[in-house]
């Protein structure tokens, strides 16, 4: 995985990471374009690349926990969960684990659903709004 993050960033060693990263050359958007570098190796069953992503679902559930139990004020109703997001729609491990986490976690959860487009979900609940 290290060397492709070299060729994706254009150095040369593990050494110019931190400079090329934090010394201002790269913006959010072009680190978070780095992601398919992750996703492409756990495909490979790189174990660095599959702590990452275990990392970050297990994050992810703990943040949707969280939200869920507010949503549903401790009861035990289904959950919907709607996914979006690159890496979730390139990465079915990373959905793999966050949806073990959730339900580790004791969330009762009810459809699970990729979402291409959320934008478009978010403007149909404003026109019910206002309807």
């Amino acid at each position: 995985m290290t060397d492709r993050f070299l060729q994706r960033l254009g150095i040369a060693s593990a050494a110019e990471l931190i400079p090329k990263v934090y010394g201002g050359g790269l913006d959010r958007l072009a680190i978070a374009s780095l992601a398919d570098v992750v996703t492409s190796a756990d495909l490979t069953g790189d174990a660095a690349a599959q702590m990452i992503l275990a990392s970050q679902a297990d994050h992810l559930a703990a943040a949707a926990h969280a939200a869920a139990h507010v949503l549903t004020a401790g009861s035990s109703d289904p959950v919907p969960l709607a996914l979006a997001g690159s890496v979730l729609a390139s990465c079915p491990s990373v959905v793999d684990r966050l949806v073990s986490g959730l339900r580790n976690r004791g969330v009762n959860l009810g459809p699970v659903q990729l979402v291409a487009e959320p934008a478009r979900g978010a403007i149909r609940l404003a026109r019910a709004t206002l309807e």
